[in-house]
């Protein structure tokens, strides 16, 4: 698992990458239900958040692993662990400290 964080702050954990045939990808954040449904990031035509059934995609895998330290995050997202990452949620914190609003 890896946490993964978006420009807005929002966190989530990764528990897989998958990638299709149409080189789609989904990063997984959560294990099936009992029906086979996980909630995933899905990177294709846009890049949106919803429900997978993983039966209708299991045809189309090219790609499956959990061990995810050699994955690039989802677009508009960064690995919590990435050095990168914390240096610019840092930068972010301290400019939403020192914002004042226009009076």
């Amino acid at each position: 698992m890896r946490l993964m964080i978006n420009e807005s702050g929002t966190a989530i954990d990764v528990i897989e990458h998958v990638i299709l045939s149409n080189l789609w990808e989904y990063y997984i954040l959560e294990k099936p239900d009992e029906h086979g449904v996980v909630l995933a990031i899905v990177v294709g035509d846009a890049t949106e958040m919803g429900s997978v059934w993983m039966d209708h995609i299991e045809p189309h895998i090219i790609s499956r692993t959990t061990d995810l330290c050699d994955i690039m995050p989802a677009p508009h997202w960064s690995w919590c662990d990435d050095p990168v990452s914390r240096d610019a949620q840092r930068d972010t914190r301290a400019a939403v400290d020192e914002f004042q609003p226009y009076r």
